[in-house]
């Protein structure tokens, strides 16, 4: 059964549900979905009933955003405990076979007795490069700082993800949930660290199983061009690094360091927006 939260994205979010749907064509299992529209205005939910009748869709007031509108179709879903849940990002659309892929990393690992949640890695549809997927630590001291794992031919196994396509047997939902605790980002990734905590492995899929843009950075706090007042908002803000987000991760995963590794994203991008305002008056 197939997770998705959407706002206002109409023509994408249909998009992702037919490609996701297309997957039955090569596979002998029933597909479902749950879809939280989250306060769409751009008539999201008739698209989709109209489109996809079977699609059970719940409405939110537009305040759910990621984390705590995937939770939600997590809390709907769980109760027919279907075999798998298939998180899936509205924007994202599947590769043909992606599923079946999927699913195959699954059963190898199931044949050596082991449970495992299965990602996979996207590329963006115009450059071709990678955009999401599973992660790993830039290293021992950064352990919650994190780069995207290259795409390769084999399974790999991951400490981290990103929710873009991300599929959980049923022992796994069962056992750990989504925390709506995070307001929207941070939820994939600590739900990946506690998959693994519980005794569970995180591994990417090879190849690559779908298309999804990656992020840009204008109009974002990582965009040079705003005022360093605008920047430090959009980096403390709902889809940046909210403060109470990231504390509820680091007091969770980094013990007694967590203070540590609360204080330095905040001073490190303090840094970042100083020098590229030193290096702005510099090139004028």
């Amino acid at each position: 059964m197939a997770l998705l939260a959407c706002h206002n994205r109409k023509k994408k979010t249909v998009e992702c549900l037919a490609a996701f749907y297309a997957q039955g064509a090569d596979l002998d299992v029933a597909l479902s979905a749950v879809l939280v529209d989250d306060g769409s205005s751009d008539g999201t939910a008739d698209a989709v009933r109209a489109e996809f009748p079977d699609v059970a869709v719940e409405r939110g007031d537009g305040n759910l955003f990621w984390c705590r509108g995937m939770h939600r179709a997590q809390e709907v879903a769980v109760k027919s405990r279907p075999d798998f849940l298939l998180w899936l990002n509205d924007d994202t659309t599947v590769a043909p076979g992606a599923l079946r892929n999927l699913l195959a990393v699954h059963d190898r690992a199931k044949e050596r007795g082991q449970d495992v949640v299965v990602v996979g890695t996207t590329i963006d549809p115009t450059t071709s490069a990678l955009s999401y997927g599973g992660l790993k630590p830039v290293s021992r001291l950064r352990r919650y700082s994190f780069v995207k794992l290259p795409i390769s031919s084999e399974s790999q196994e991951c400490v981290a993800m990103n929710g873009n396509i991300v599929l959980v047997p049923r022992a796994i939902y069962e056992r750990v949930d989504l925390d709506p605790v995070f307001e929207h980002a941070l939820g994939d990734i600590d739900y990946a660290l506690r998959v693994r905590a519980a005794g569970f492995s995180v591994a990417v899929a090879p190849g690559f199983s779908g298309s999804c843009s990656a992020n840009v950075a204008a109009g974002t706090s990582m965009d040079p061009s705003l005022p360093m007042w605008a920047r430090w908002q959009k980096f403390i803000g709902r889809k940046g690094l909210p403060p109470s987000s990231w504390r509820h991760f680091v007091k969770r995963h980094a013990g007694w360091a967590w203070p540590l590794y609360f204080t330095y994203p905040y001073v490190n991008f303090v840094l970042r927006i100083a020098k590229d305002c030193v290096l702005g008056k510099e090139r004028n």
